[in-house]
């Protein structure tokens, strides 16, 4: 609705200075994409307000002024205050609120849209030369009207801009189609635009009949009633400029908020990311600290249990010790026992030679008892070892 308020501002604007070049008769199609240099506005109607840094589209030239739009709002900004960036498509044609040739005036908006701007099949290309010199037509046809009659040029104005806006809405809603195709992340938002766009332009639609109805029926009135109905109707148009403007204002503080909601959104957002961050931070300290716990009681028990080993190993050390002890201690007794047996042994066998004079059996005898003794140690050292 906004759009539809900018393009009739502009058309009104218009009809002083007909040199504007645009890429089509209406100047629906983008040329240029510019940005602000600076701040600008001017309180006069026709004129767009901007911000320094804003993006700007530019749909037409017209002297040292361009037709632009910025922030959902059109209107006029001077040249040197857009700086432009891409150029879309150079301006070649003049623009012309009355393209349309004065036998098509009274065809249904419908057959209308079905055609390119100035009748033309939209299958069929348009050359320069032939739209000049229907523009020329066009305007010497103007002028003859406006000569003969100025009551039926302000009806016959009055129909083609209608037509003009119906040709632009069908336009912006076609880039609306594109835009839905390009940006998916958006498409609820353009599928409630789209909606809302179908809503008025059947409301403008039924407002434009009622309108026609009464324009009609006026015209069996007389002269002084014809002016204030004019009258009346610049009254409420005005009427309906500044309940735009008021709903343009409601819709920025309502996009104001929307930002400010999902900004406190994001906020929450991050700090429950923050939050859920810390905890597993937490729980990761204290799987960490489980962890070192259950090592460290692992490490207490193989401690233990090595100490128990160690000791272990130390008695069966001071056992062997003790053994091998009382196992030397033991041989050695019987080491003893068994020189002293020897000696009194040799001793008695001394005697007992001295006493029988036979030194050979005696020395045999001796020797036999002494291999019998050297075996009874044998067996009796075997036996302690086992």
């Amino acid at each position: 609705m906004n759009r539809v308020l900018s393009a009739l501002l502009l058309v009104c604007l218009s009809n002083a200075a007909k040199t504007r070049l645009c890429a089509n008769h209406f100047c629906t199609e983008p040329i240029y994409r510019a940005s602000a240099v600076d701040d600008w506005e001017n309180p006069r109607p026709g004129y767009l307000p901007i911000v320094k840094g804003a993006d700007i589209i530019v749909f037409g030239v017209e002297g040292t002024f361009y037709d632009a739009e910025s922030g959902g709002q059109r209107g006029f900004i001077p040249q040197d205050m857009a700086a432009i960036s891409e150029i879309l498509i150079e301006p070649t044609v003049e623009f012309n609120p009355y393209y349309k040739a004065e036998e098509e005036e009274e065809k249904p908006a419908a057959e209308v849209s079905d055609t390119e701007p100035g009748g033309q099949s939209a299958d069929r290309p348009v050359s320069d030369e032939d739209e000049g010199s229907d523009h020329a037509e066009e305007e010497r046809d103007l002028v003859e009207e406006e000569e003969d009659d100025s009551e039926g040029e302000a009806e016959m104005l009055a129909e083609r801009l209608r037509a003009a806006e119906q040709e632009r809405i069908d336009a912006q809603k076609q880039r609306f189609i594109e835009e839905q195709k390009e940006l998916e992340e958006l498409e609820a938002h353009i599928r409630k635009e789209e909606q809302k766009i179908e809503q008025e332009r059947i409301e403008r639609e039924k407002t434009a009949k009622e309108e026609k109805e009464r324009l009609e029926r006026e015209k069996a009135a007389e002269k002084e009633q014809k002016r204030i109905e004019r009258e009346k109707a610049a009254k409420e148009h005005q009427e309906r400029i500044d309940r735009e403007k008021a709903a343009i204002k409601d819709n920025q503080e309502r996009i104001e908020r929307e930002k400010a909601d999902k900004e406190e959104q994001e906020r929450i957002e991050r700090e429950k990311a923050a939050k859920e961050e810390q905890e597993r931070i937490e729980r990761e300290r204290q799987e960490e600290e489980t962890r070192k716990a259950e090592e460290r009681r692992r490490a207490h028990e193989e401690k233990r249990k090595q100490d128990r080993l160690d000791s272990i190993a130390e008695k069966n050390r001071l056992a062997n010790q003790k053994k091998e002890a009382d196992f030397k201690a033991k041989k050695e007794a019987m080491q003893e026992q068994y020189r002293l047996k020897r000696e009194n042994m040799q001793k008695e066998q001394r005697d007992r030679e001295k006493a029988q004079q036979i030194p050979g059996r005696s020395h045999r005898r001796v020797e036999e008892n002494a291999g019998q003794v050297a075996e009874n140690f044998n067996d009796s050292h075997e036996g302690t070892c086992d």
